[in-house]
């Protein structure tokens, strides 16, 4: 297959076979084998890329939420927003196309079962003709400036830090219920304020911010494959080669994660399924993740321009 082969022929192996265990072992096997092949993949030097910032998510009926979330991450001044409709039923679509029209929402449909990786993978192959950096992300994750500092300038010293730095790993920090039992109008980030203590072990996870180009795929939804030679780093510019790192209070970057909402909204939520698997979440996941410890209403800042945006209060 040679140096042509790219990461998403490999992946499309695993689709071979619809039960998902069989599938997955299938790509254990043979994804270090596009890897290896990609290693040596051009870099795409010299290309003019459209945007500074872009981000990629696959959703599924979030309907609810999706306005907040693109009109949030355009404030933060993120140029191309790569969508993965993995079958919603919740006609999100129309809430989409005014952004599809004006080129800020690039939206493809996916159907079937654990897709996430597809659509991140896919998504990698556009960025890297497209954009200097791209954010790994879900729509309940919501990339946080903490001191109110240009993201493109907190990532540029990051990575240029060293020739080699090819991704950022940012940390969750887990929102909690705020004792919400249903859902209401009120925006996201303006609705649950309270949040989990810095050293809850959940916020040692993290999600990736790379240069596309020194990406060879993705095989696991919080960090990304690199070409030979190139790493991540984390806010204290230590290597990273797992999902979560030690926790970093006075980091520029982190994600609020409004991993629960409320109580009603989560068993919506667990209804849905996991993204990259045929897994349901268990309802101690809700227990496990309703954090309220600390009032933190940080993101009051961004109120007004979304209740602007979006027409919500």
């Amino acid at each position: 297959m040679g140096k042509a082969a790219t990461f998403s022929s490999y992946i499309s192996f695993g689709r071979i076979c619809s039960n998902l265990r069989i599938r997955k072992t299938i790509l254990m096997i043979l994804s270090p084998l596009g890897i290896v092949l990609l290693l040596f993949n051009k870099k795409y030097k010299n290309i003019k890329l459209k945007y500074n910032l872009s981000a990629v998510l696959i959703i599924k009926n979030e309907g609810d939420y999706i306005k907040e979330w693109i009109e949030y991450y355009k404030n933060l001044g993120f140029e191309k927003i790569y969508i993965y409709d993995n079958d919603s039923t919740d006609n999100v679509y129309k809430k989409l196309i005014k952004y599809i029209d004006v080129g800020l929402v690039s939206y493809t449909k996916m159907s079937g079962h654990a897709r996430q990786l597809d659509a991140y993978n896919d998504a990698l192959k556009k960025a890297k003709r497209e954009s200097k950096y791209l954010a790994i992300v879900d729509a309940d994750e919501f990339l946080f400036p903490v001191k109110d500092d240009d993201i493109c300038t907190v990532l540029d010293r990051y990575m240029q830090s060293a020739n080699n730095v090819g991704g950022l790993c940012v940390n969750w920090l887990i929102f909690g219920s705020s004792g919400y039992m249903n859902q209401t109008s009120e925006l996201v980030t303006q609705r649950f304020k309270h949040r989990s203590k810095y050293d809850f072990n959940k916020n040692q996870h993290v999600k990736t911010i790379c240069d596309p180009r020194k990406v060879a795929g993705v095989l696991n939804p919080h960090i990304v494959e690199y070409i030979i030679g190139c790493y991540a780093i984390n806010s204290f510019y230590q290597k990273v080669d797992r999902p979560f790192t030690k926790y970093n209070s006075n980091a520029p970057l982190r994600i609020n994660h409004y991993f629960t909402k409320s109580k009603n909204e989560f068993v919506r939520k667990r209804a849905r399924g996991e993204a990259d698997s045929l897994n349901v979440r268990n309802m101690k996941d809700f227990d496990i993740h309703d954090r309220n410890e600390v009032f933190d209403d940080s993101m009051k800042r961004y109120r007004n321009v979304l209740e602007k945006t979006t027409g919500q209060k």
